[in-house]
């Protein structure tokens, strides 16, 4: 296995430079889900979808990219637990690592205030998401702020996600938090941000060299990238995301690189980046 390398963008597919190489063709698919707040009663047949097509795509992972409910309410984390728990994990046996949006949260400290509901990190505690196998550690004891493995081919995956209120009491200790993580990634792994607000960006600027992509939520009507310094920056999310889009970001590391779809509920490819 060589060292990976860290040489930008390819163009073509779109896709990074930054896997280590195998001795043989291989791929894996890591799903982020993006704001689905409204449109949540359609991410039960994405996860279907997902489910069914585990082998070809050799489904490794599906990530929230956070507001993953509109008002935090029972009613509304009921669809999201149905799609998570019963149908990704327990039906079809893939991990997934939940994410805290600002509408998700009973907790937050922007100036509109918090949500009253019932709040991400008691929906998914760390003992249910434990079953998995993928949740490595947490800040503070719960789902909100933590970090999760995936070792595929021999390739170590490291992904972070911190609680999104960004203004107020702890933000400091999240980044620290975040940072010491991704700090202690070697250079042959892979480091995958994902929390929901990319306003966080500004605080890992050359300070966690080990992050290789930062995927978010929350801001923008079409998914986008950026250069930014010494990672690749992925806005992935709709803030209005109601008709629940995934991106599906499927590594080749025979070929040194990844392509990046965004796709619907029913499996349609909506746009192929760039």
């Amino acid at each position: 296995m060589t060292t990976k390398q860290k040489i930008g963008a390819t163009i073509g597919l779109m896709m990074i430079g930054l896997l280590n190489t195998v001795a043989a063709e291989k791929m894996f698919t890591i799903f982020t889900i993006p704001d689905t707040q409204r449109g949540r009663n359609n991410v039960a047949p994405m996860m279907e979808w997902i489910g069914k097509n585990k082998e070809v795509l050799n489904v490794a992972a599906v990530l929230s990219l956070g507001d993953m409910t509109d008002s935090n309410g029972q009613d509304n984390w009921d669809p999201i637990v149905n799609a998570y728990e019963n149908i990704l994990w327990r039906t079809y046996g893939i991990p997934y690592a939940p994410c805290m949006g600002n509408h998700d949260s009973n907790r937050i400290y922007k100036p509109d205030g918090p949500f009253e509901g019932v709040g991400m990190q008691n929906i998914f505690p760390t003992s249910l998401l434990e079953s998995q196998g993928m949740i490595t550690g947490t800040m503070e004891g719960t789902s909100d702020n933590a970090s999760y493995k995936l070792s595929i081919y021999g390739i170590n995956v490291t992904m972070v996600t911190i609680a999104d209120f960004e203004y107020g009491d702890g933000r400091s200790a999240r980044i620290n938090y975040a940072k010491e993580i991704f700090n202690e990634v070697s250079s042959d792994e892979i480091g995958i941000f994902f929390p929901h607000d990319p306003g966080w960006i500004g605080s890992f600027d050359g300070s966690a060299p080990m992050i290789d992509f930062m995927m978010c939520g929350h801001h923008g009507n079409n998914a986008s990238h950026i250069q930014y310094s010494n990672f690749k920056y992925w806005l992935t999310g709709h803030y209005e995301n109601w008709n629940s889009r995934a991106i599906a970001y499927t590594f080749y590391p025979d070929q040194n690189l990844v392509t990046i779809k965004e796709m619907d509920h029913f499996g349609n490819v909506n746009h192929t980046f760039p």
